[in-house]
């Protein structure tokens, strides 16, 4: 979409999906949604999870590297002081 404007054929498509859900949302018409469609407002959240996308740009990827680097690098120094 932000490179080309949808095509005559997509253009259709979006507007027979559109016409499909107002058909259930209109009381109007008064059609009743199918057994599998539940609207969002009726549904319940039962789990969050929060997703980061992983190396992000540039100073992500240095930044995450030197705390692992130092992660390491004390890991080093506390198994030398134990196993003396």
């Amino acid at each position: 979409m932000t490179k080309l404007p949808p095509t005559q054929d997509e253009r259709f498509l979006i507007h027979d999906l559109y016409l499909e859900y107002s058909k259930y949302d209109n009381p109007q018409l008064k059609e009743k949604t199918p057994d599998d469609v539940v609207w969002m407002a009726d549904t319940k959240m039962s789990a969050i999870q929060i997703m980061q996308p992983q190396d992000r740009n540039i100073h992500d990827k240095v930044r995450h590297f030197l705390i692992l680097l130092l992660a390491y690098f004390y890991s080093c120094i506390l198994f030398e002081s134990i196993v003396r």
